[in-house]
C-alpha cells in the first residue's frame, strides 16, 4: 500500500493503481503492451509493461526525496505508453497533474482521461494517488524569518534558509571553515539586459552598488529593451561576516539631461545570500525590479545579471558562458523580493488557418504524368501542415492537417504564464508531418510582446488580430536533397522568400490559468474572425524599372532578375502561373566593363517589370506607420546637420543656433500633425481590430508628451545667453533630440502589416544566387506625400547578397556577392486614380516611352560547311536561352493588345558581346597566357594564349584549321595590336598585371586544366596543373566624341550581315564576325504591340491581363521595355 512507503523529512510518494479502457495499438490482436513513466522534476520513474491488456493494474509505488518545498506551479507528468520489442515505443496518452493543492491537503487522488499529443481527451482513463510529507517548519514546529528574495517555486511566503534546509547545516560549516580575520573577497557582476522598462523616452542606466563602492553602465537611449553586457569587479578585504552582511545593490535609472535622474526600479541583496548558493554564483538569472516607493510591489520591469562571489580558495565560476534553456524558460531563472507577486495569467492563441504553404512532400507520379502528358499536369498539394507555438518555456501545437496547402485549423493554445510577462517573443513554426523521418520545417515568424501590448498602468495586455502573419523563410522550390537553407527556416537568418501565411489572433486574461491546453475555437470567437477578415481583397499593382545593373559576378550563363511579392511573380523551377514571367527582366549574359566589374547591356533601353496580386486592405495602418518614418527621416537629416555644424569649431553661434532650431521647427510641425492624425476620427475600417485602437491611443498619448519635451526643450535653449553655454547647450539640445528620434523609430512598428515585403531575386541560368528584400509598406504609394512609402518610385541603389550561413563566410563573401542594382518600384492599390497612378509611377521616368515587344531567335547550325537548320540540338525558333520553342507565327496579341501598325518582324540590331566595349571612352585590352604540365612535370617553356571570353587565340593566316596554329608569344604584338578604328594605344606595350595576387613573376595556379573562373592561388604547389597570367594594354578613343556613335555603326554593319551573331557553341559567347571555329549563329527577331484602350496609364500598367492565356498556349516570353533617356542611364 502507499502508506507503506518510508516517508523521508520531506518527500512525494506516488501509488499507479491502475488504468483503463485504453485504445489498442497492436495491428495483431488490436490490443496494447502498456507501461506507464512518471516525471517530475527531470526524474522518472517507470512501471512494468503488462502484455496484451487495455485495462492494466500495476499498483506500484514509488517516491522522490525533496530538497525545497512543493510550489503552486509543481506537475507531475504522466505519459502511458506501449511497449515495442523492436523499434520505439508507441505514444498511447499523457496527463498532467497539478500538484498545488497538495500545498493544503498533503494527499491527491486522480481518475482522469489521457490527453493526445495536441491536448485533446482520449478514450483511456488513469488512476494514481500522490502524497506529500511537507518540511517541519510547514507544519508548524517552527518559523523564520522572511529572507530578500524568493523565486517563482518558492511561493510567497517560504524563504531561501526555510526551503532548504538540507543545504543550511553545509552551508554553515562552510562559513565556520573561514578564519576570524580580514581577509580577501571579490564579487563579479555582469549586467547583461533589461526588459520591460516602464516609461516613456528612456535613457536607462544601470548603477551597481557593494558596500561603499558604485558602478555604472553606459546609457542605452530609446528602447524598453536595452542590452549593456557589462562587467563589474568589486575587491573587499574584510571579517567573512562583514562581508556576508554587506548590502548589494542594483538600481535602474532612467537618466535626465536638465533634470534629476529618476528611479525605475530596484532589486537589493545581502552577499552571504550569494555565498550560499551552490559555487557561491547566480548566473543568467532575472531580476524583478520594484520601487521602493510603490507599496503594491508591482513589477518596474526586470534585469539579466550574473552574481558570482569568490572566498579564499574557491575556483571561479565564468559568469559568462550561455544556457541552453534560458531565452526559452526564463520564468524558472527568476528572482524576486519577497513581498513581489505575480499573476497567474492565461495567454490564448488563436490559429485559424494559413494559405500559400509549398510543397514539401515529393510525388513520383505527378513527375512521370508531366514527363508524358505535360498539358495534363497539375499542381498538387504535397504538404501535411500543423503550427507549434513556444513562449517562456511552455508549448503548444495544431492538429494536423494532410495533403492541403491552404489548411484550417480553427483552434486555440491557451498557456499559462505569470503577468507581468518576462519573455518578449512568442515563436510560431510552421511544420510539415513526416511519417518516417523527423518533421519538416515549413517557416517561422515572432510576435514581439512589446509591440502588441504596453507596459503600465496606461498600458494594455497583449492582443492581436485576427490578422494574417507573413512567413519567410528559404526558396520555395523542392528538392529531395536536404534543404541548405534550413537554419534560415528556423528563423535564425532573414527570410529569403515567401513560404505562405497564418491567421492569427492572440489576447490574455488575468487571474486563471488553463485548464486545456488546445480547445476548439469558440462560435462566437469565429464569427468574429470571419466578419473581420471576410473583406474582399484589393488588387495591388507592383512596377519596377531596372536601369543599370553593375558589379555582377562574372558567368557564361544568362542572368535576369525577378520581382516578387508574396508567391505572385515568384517562378517555382521556372513555372508559374502565366502572369509570373512580367516578374522578369530578359535573360542576358554579364560583359567585362573593361577594369574590374561586368554589368548587363541594357544601354539606352530598360526592362520593365510587372507584377498584380490581391491582398486585405491595411492601408490605414501603413499611412500611419509611413507618417511616423516621415518624421523620424525629417527630424535625422536636420540633426545630422547640426552634427556637422558641432564638429566645425570655427562655426558661428548663430549659426549652430539657427540650424538647431529650424531641426526643432520641423519635428514641432511634424509632431502637430502626427498628434492630430492619431487623435482624428475615422469611419471604422472592417478589418479594425482591437490593437489597432490600443496602438492608436498609445501612439497618441506617446506623441502628446513627446511634444511636451519639445516645448521645455525649446524654451531652455532659448533662454541661454553666454557663446560658452549656448554651444554646451546646444550640444545637449541635440542629444535629447536624438532621444526623440529613437523614440519615433520606435513608435514605427506595425505588427498587423498583411501586405508581404517585396523580394528581388538574381537568376543565374535559372538557378538563384542572390536576393534583396524592400518591406513592401516603403513602396506603397499615396497621393498624400506624408503617407506614401519613403522608396516608392525613387531610384535607388541596392545590393543583392547571398542568403542564410553564407553571410558569415566572410572571405568568400565577395565572390558570392550577386550585383549591384539601380532600380525604380512602385506598389499601389489598383483602384486609385489613373491620374494619381501615372503621376506616381512616371514622376521619375521623364522623356521616356514604354514599348513592348515579342522576342524570338532563330537558331541555325554549320554542318558540313553550310549553314542551315539541320541537325540543330535546339529548337530552330526559341527564346534566348535556347530552351522554349517559339515560332514566330504562334505569336498573337493577347485582348486589349494588337500589333503595331505598319511594323511587321524585323531584326534587332542590338548590341553583341565584342561590340558593347564600344561605348567606353577608355578600354583595357587583356589576355591570358596559359601553361600546363602533367603531374610532378616542370612548366614547359611554351605557352598558349586565352582572350577574356575564353577562346584559345590562334594565328590568321589559314582559313583551314589544320595549317592554324596556336599564337605565341612572338606573335602577341602583331596579332593583338590591331586596333579598331577610332582607337589609339594609350600604353606603349603590353604588360603584366602587377594589381592581382601572383606570385614574383605575375603567375597564378590552379590544379584544374583549362579552368577560366576556378580556384586561382597566387603560391604554387605540387599538385597544380595549370598555370596563367594576365597581360593588360589600354587603349583610348580618338575620333567619336559621342561613345553610342561607335555601338550605331557596328549595328549598321550588322543590319548588312542580315544581323547573325556567332560562336562556336550556343552557350556563346557571341561576335558579329564569323570566325573559323564558329559552329552556331543566332539573330533576335522583334514586333512590337500596342495598347487598344483609350487610357492615360503607360502601356505596361495594362499588359498582364493577356498574357497569362497565352503564355499557357505556346510558352512565350515576352521582353517589356523602357527607352530611357542619358540622364537616366
Amino acid at each position: 500500500s502507499p502508506q507503506s512507503i518510508p516517508a523521508t523529512e520531506m518527500s512525494l510518494r506516488v501509488h499507479v493503481r491502475s488504468a483503463s479502457d485504453l485504445p489498442g495499438l497492436n495491428k495483431l490482436g488490436g490490443k496494447s503492451d502498456p507501461y506507464c513513466v512518471l516525471s517530475f522534476k527531470r526524474q522518472k520513474r517507470q512501471t512494468e509493461y503488462i502484455l496484451n491488456e487495455l485495462n492494466p493494474v500495476w499498483k506500484k509505488d514509488f517516491s522522490w526525496d525533496l530538497r525545497e518545498p512543493l510550489d503552486s506551479s509543481d506537475v507531475l507528468k504522466v505519459k502511458v505508453l506501449d511497449y515495442e520489442k523492436i523499434g520505439f515505443a508507441q505514444f498511447i496518452g499523457r496527463l498532467t497533474v497539478s500538484l498545488a493543492s497538495l500545498t493544503v491537503r498533503k494527499e491527491l487522488s486522480v481518475h482522469e482521461n489521457l490527453l493526445s499529443k495536441q491536448g485533446k481527451s482520449i478514450k483511456g482513463k488513469i488512476q494514481l494517488e500522490v502524497f506529500y510529507s511537507p518540511p517541519a517548519c510547514a507544519e508548524g514546529k517552527h518559523h523564520s524569518k522572511p529572507g530578500p528574495y524568493s523565486t517563482p517555486a518558492d511561493g510567497l511566503d517560504n524563504t531561501v534558509h526555510d526551503e532548504r534546509r538540507h543545504e543550511a547545516l553545509r552551508q554553515k560549516a562552510e562559513k565556520q571553515k573561514l578564519p576570524k580575520k580580514p581577509i580577501d573577497f571579490q564579487v563579479r557582476v555582469h549586467i547583461m539586459e533589461a526588459r520591460k522598462l516602464p516609461g516613456e523616452l528612456l535613457r536607462s542606466m544601470v548603477r551597481v552598488v557593494c558596500g561603499r563602492e558604485t558602478r555604472e553602465t553606459t546609457v542605452k537611449k530609446g528602447t524598453a529593451n536595452p542590452h549593456w553586457s557589462e562587467r563589474f569587479f568589486f575587491n573587499m578585504k574584510e571579517l567573512p561576516d562583514v562581508v556576508m552582511d554587506t548590502l548589494l545593490e542594483i538600481k535602474v535609472f532612467n537618466v535626465k539631461m536638465l533634470m534629476k535622474d529618476a528611479l525605475i526600479g530596484s532589486f537589493k541583496l545581502d552577499l552571504g545570500v550569494v555565498y550560499d548558493e551552490p559555487e557561491h554564483c547566480f548566473v543568467h538569472k532575472w531580476l524583478l525590479l520594484t520601487h521602493p516607493d510603490d507599496p503594491s510591489g508591482k513589477s518596474k520591469g526586470y534585469l539579466k545579471c550574473s552574481i558570482v562571489m569568490i572566498g579564499p580558495g574557491d575556483d571561479p565560476v565564468s559568469p559568462y558562458s550561455k544556457m541552453a534553456n534560458e531565452d526559452t524558460d526564463i520564468e524558472s531563472n527568476l528572482l524576486r523580493p519577497a513581498g513581489a507577486q505575480l499573476q497567474p495569467a492565461t495567454l490564448t492563441i488563436r490559429l485559424l488557418k494559413a494559405e500559400d504553404l509549398p510543397q514539401m512532400d515529393q510525388d513520383y507520379f505527378n513527375r512521370i504524368k508531366k514527363t508524358f502528358f505535360p498539358s495534363a499536369s497539375k499542381k498538387q498539394n504535397l504538404v501535411d501542415p500543423y503550427c507549434s507555438v513556444l513562449y517562456a518555456g511552455h508549448t503548444g501545437e495544431t492538429d494536423v492537417v494532410y495533403n492541403c496547402q491552404d489548411p484550417i485549423w480553427n483552434q486555440q493554445i491557451k498557456l499559462g504564464v505569470r503577468f507581468p510577462l518576462l519573455s518578449d517573443r512568442i515563436r510560431f513554426t510552421v511544420k510539415d508531418r513526416d511519417q518516417l523521418t523527423r518533421d519538416d520545417i515549413i517557416g517561422t515568424f515572432f510576435l514581439n510582446m512589446s509591440h502588441i501590448s504596453a507596459p503600465g498602468e496606461e498600458g494594455f495586455l497583449p492582443t492581436f488580430g485576427p490578422c494574417f502573419v507573413n512567413v519567410y523563410g528559404s526558396p520555395r522550390e523542392y528538392s529531395d536533397a536536404p534543404d541548405a537553407y534550413e537554419s534560415i527556416n528556423k528563423g535564425l537568418y532573414e527570410g529569403v522568400a515567401y513560404r505562405g501565411r497564418v491567421m492569427v489572433e492572440v489576447e490574455m486574461q488575468l487571474g486563471q490559468l488553463p485548464e486545456n491546453s488546445l480547445e476548439d475555437v469558440s462560435d462566437a470567437d469565429l464569427r468574429r474572425a470571419v466578419r473581420t477578415m471576410s473583406v474582399k481583397p484589393l488588387q495591388y499593382t507592383l512596377h519596377g524599372a531596372f536601369l543599370s545593373a553593375t558589379m555582377v559576378k562574372p558567368s557564361d550563363a544568362v542572368v535576369e532578375f525577378e520581382v516578387s511579392i508574396g508567391d505572385k511573380g515568384y517562378l517555382v523551377n521556372g513555372e508559374g502561373d502565366g502572369t509570373d514571367v512580367t516578374s522578369l527582366t530578359p535573360p542576358m549574359k554579364p560583359v567585362y566593363d573593361g577594369h574590374m566589374y561586368h554589368y548587363l547591356p541594357w544601354l539606352e533601353t530598360k526592362p520593365c517589370v510587372l507584377v498584380e496580386s490581391q491582398w486585405q486592405d491595411c492601408q490605414y495602418r501603413l499611412d500611419t506607420l509611413n507618417y511616423l518614418l516621415h518624421a523620424a527621416n525629417h527630424l535625422e537629416h536636420g540633426l545630422g546637420e547640426v552634427r556637422r555644424r558641432l564638429q566645425r569649431k570655427c562655426c558661428y553661434e548663430e549659426d549652430l543656433k539657427g540650424a538647431l532650431l529650424s531641426a526643432i521647427a520641423l519635428f514641432e510641425d511634424d509632431l502637430g500633425g502626427l498628434m492630430e492624425w492619431t487623435s482624428k476620427k475615422t469611419p471604422l475600417p472592417k478589418m479594425y481590430t482591437r490593437l489597432d485602437a490600443c496602438l492608436k491611443e498609445s501612439r497618441h498619448r506617446k506623441l502628446k508628451h513627446m511634444y511636451k519635451e519639445l516645448m521645455h526643450l525649446k524654451e531652455h535653449h532659448l533662454l541661454s545667453s553666454s557663446q560658452k553655454h549656448s554651444k554646451m547647450s546646444c550640444e545637449a539640445m541635440a542629444d535629447e533630440c536624438e532621444d526623440y528620434l529613437m523614440e519615433l523609430k520606435n513608435l514605427a512598428v506595425e505588427p498587423q502589416n498583411c501586405i508581404p515585403d517585396v523580394i528581388l531575386w538574381m537568376l543565374s541560368d535559372g538557378k538563384r544566387v542572390a536576393y534583396h528584400r524592400i518591406p513592401s509598406h516603403l513602396l506603397v504609394f499615396s497621393e498624400d506625400v506624408r503617407f506614401k512609402g519613403s522608396k516608392c518610385g525613387r531610384i535607388q541603389t541596392i545590393i543583392l547578397g547571398p542568403a542564410g550561413q553564407e553571410k558569415l563566410i566572410g572571405e568568400e563573401f565577395d565572390s558570392k556577392c550577386g550585383a549591384q542594382l539601380r532600380l525604380m518600384l512602385w506598389l499601389g492599390r489598383k483602384d486609385v486614380g489613373v491620374v494619381g497612378a501615372k503621376d506616381g509611377w512616371t514622376a521619375g521616368l521623364l522623356d521616356t516611352e514604354e514599348s513592348v515587344y515579342a522576342e524570338t531567335y532563330e537558331n541555325q547550325q554549320n554542318f558540313l560547311g553550310k549553314w542551315g537548320g539541320s541537325f540543330l540540338t535546339v529548337p530552330l525558333w526559341s527564346d534566348v536561352t535556347g530552351r522554349v520553342n517559339q515560332p514566330r507565327d504562334a505569336f498573337h496579341p493577347p485582348p486589349g493588345w494588337k500589333w503595331a501598325l505598319h511594323q511587321d518582324w524585323k531584326i534587332s540590331t542590338g548590341c553583341s558581346d565584342a561590340l558593347l566595349h564600344l561605348v567606353h571612352s577608355e578600354w583595357k585590352d587583356e589576355v591570358y597566357e596559359h601553361q600546363d604540365r602533367r603531374p610532378l612535370a616542370p612548366w614547359p617553356s611554351t605557352s598558349y594564349w586565352i582572350s577574356l571570353s575564353g577562346e584559345i587565340l590562334r594565328t590568321a593566316s589559314s582559313g583551314s584549321r589544320d595549317q592554324d596554329r596556336l599564337l605565341t608569344g612572338e606573335d602577341l604584338q602583331g596579332q593583338l595590336s590591331l586596333l579598331p578604328q577610332g582607337w589609339e594605344w594609350k600604353d606603349k606595350q603590353w604588360t603584366i598585371d602587377s594589381e592581382k595576387p601572383t606570385d614574383s613573376e605575375g603567375w597564378e595556379y590552379t590544379m584544374k586544366i583549362g579552368s577560366r573562373y576556378g580556384s586561382w592561388l597566387s603560391y604554387e604547389k605540387k599538385t597544380d596543373l595549370s598555370r596563367r597570367r594576365r597581360w593588360v594594354r589600354k587603349r583610348r578613343r580618338v575620333d567619336d566624341p559621342s561613345p553610342l556613335l561607335g555601338v550605331k555603326v557596328q549595328q549598321k554593319a550588322l543590319c548588312t550581315s542580315e544581323g547573325w551573331l556567332y560562336g562556336s557553341s550556343r552557350s556563346g559567347p557571341f561576335h558579329p564576325q564569323e570566325r573559323v571555329f564558329d559552329m552556331f549563329r543566332r539573330r533576335c527577331w522583334l514586333r512590337k504591340m500596342v495598347s487598344t484602350g483609350n487610357t492615360r496609364s503607360p502601356p505596361v500598367f495594362e499588359f498582364v491581363h493577356g498574357l497569362h492565356p497565352l503564355h499557357l498556349q505556346t510558352s512565350l516570353h515576352w521582353r517589356r521595355c523602357a527607352d530611357m533617356p542619358e540622364t537616366l542611364r
